[in-house]
C-alpha cells in the first residue's frame, strides 16, 4: 500500500512539473493576430484609395500648374500657383486636404524641380533631380501618369526617407506637348500614421494598442531614426526585430499575407501581428500591424 501511495505522489509531481514547463496559452495572441489581419486589409484599402485619389487629383491640378510652363518659366509664379492649390475654399484645395503630402512640385522638361508649394525660404527643391529619384516622375515627362515608391532626401543633409509619389504630365495647354511633370509626394511614415489613426478610431472601444508600419525590403518604416512623424507613431525598437527575417519568402509562399505571435515579460504579455503586401505601393512594400490588449 505504501509503495502505491508513493508512486501516485511521484506521478502527480511529474504532471505538475510538466504543466509548469508548458508555454503560455496563446489564445490571446492568436485572437490579436486574427484582428491584425483585418487591420491589414483595411490598411490596404486606405492605401489604394490614397494612391488612386491623389493621382486623379493631380491630373486636375496639372491644368492650372501646366499653364505656368510658358517660356521663360518664372519660378515664383510656379510656386504661387502650387500654393494656391491648397486654398481650402476651392474644390481642388478641398481634395488635396485629404492627402498628407510632404510637398507638391513642378518639374521642367529636364526632370529638375522648378519650385514647390513650400514658402520661398523653405523651398529646398529647385534644381533637384526628382525625375532621377522617382521613376514615375520620369515616366510622366514621357506622357505617362503613375505612382511609385522610392528613397529620397528632401533636404540634402537629411538621411534618405521612403516616399510614395504620384506624377502627372504637365502641358502649357491642352493638346500641347508635355514639357513638365506635376509630382505629389507622401512619406510612408505619414501614410502609416494615417492608417494607425484610422485604426485607433475604429478600435477605441476594444482597449487595444496598435503599432503600424511598412516593410520596405528589410527596413521597417517608421522606426528608429525615421522621425518624420512623432515618436508615438514609430514602430518601437523592441518590435522591429519581431518581424521574421524570412518575411518576404513567407509572403511569396503564403499568397501575400501571414500572421505571427510572440510574448513579452516571460509570456505575461501577448502580441499578434499580420503582414500583407500592398499592391498599390509595388512589389517590395508590405504593411505590418501589431496588436495587443492593453490589459492581460
Amino acid at each position: 500500500m505504501g509503495m502505491s501511495v508513493q508512486r501516485t505522489v511521484w506521478v502527480c509531481v511529474g504532471l505538475l512539473a510538466c504543466s509548469c514547463k508548458r508555454g503560455p496559452d496563446m489564445a490571446v495572441a492568436d485572437e490579436a493576430a486574427a484582428a491584425a489581419t483585418r487591420h491589414v486589409d483595411r490598411g490596404r484599402e486606405s492605401v489604394s484609395t490614397v494612391s488612386t485619389g491623389l493621382l486623379a487629383t493631380l491630373g486636375r491640378c496639372a491644368v492650372p500648374v501646366g499653364a505656368t510652363l510658358t517660356t521663360p518659366v518664372d519660378p515664383a509664379r510656379v510656386r504661387n500657383t502650387l500654393r494656391d492649390l491648397h486654398e481650402e475654399r476651392s474644390p481642388l484645395g478641398r481634395e488635396l486636404a485629404f492627402y498628407p503630402t510632404r510637398f507638391l512640385t513642378l518639374l521642367g522638361a529636364d526632370g529638375k524641380a522648378i519650385a514647390s508649394d513650400r514658402p520661398p525660404a523653405e523651398d529646398v527643391l529647385p534644381g533637384r533631380d526628382l525625375a532621377g529619384a522617382f521613376p514615375c516622375a520620369a515616366a510622366a515627362l514621357q506622357g505617362r501618369a503613375g505612382t511609385c515608391v522610392a528613397e529620397f532626401s528632401h533636404r540634402e543633409a537629411e538621411p534618405p526617407r521612403v516616399f510614395f509619389a504620384a506624377a502627372q504630365p504637365a502641358r502649357v495647354a491642352e493638346g500641347a506637348p508635355v514639357t513638365g511633370a506635376l509630382v505629389g509626394v507622401i512619406s510612408l511614415a505619414s501614410l502609416a500614421r494615417s492608417i494607425r489613426t484610422d485604426l485607433d478610431v475604429r478600435t477605441v472601444s476594444e482597449r487595444v494598442q496598435l503599432r503600424v508600419g511598412f516593410l520596405v525590403g528589410d527596413r521597417v518604416v517608421p522606426s528608429g531614426s525615421d522621425n518624420t512623424v512623432p515618436e508615438a507613431y514609430l514602430v518601437p525598437d523592441t518590435l522591429v526585430p519581431r518581424v521574421p527575417r524570412d518575411a518576404w519568402s513567407k509572403l511569396q509562399s503564403l499568397h501575400g499575407r501571414f500572421t505571427f505571435t510572440f510574448t513579452e515579460n516571460d509570456g505575461r504579455f501577448q502580441w499578434g501581428a499580420a503582414i500583407g503586401t500592398v499592391p498599390a505601393l509595388g512589389e517590395r512594400v508590405a504593411l505590418v500591424v501589431f496588436r495587443s490588449p492593453l490589459r492581460q
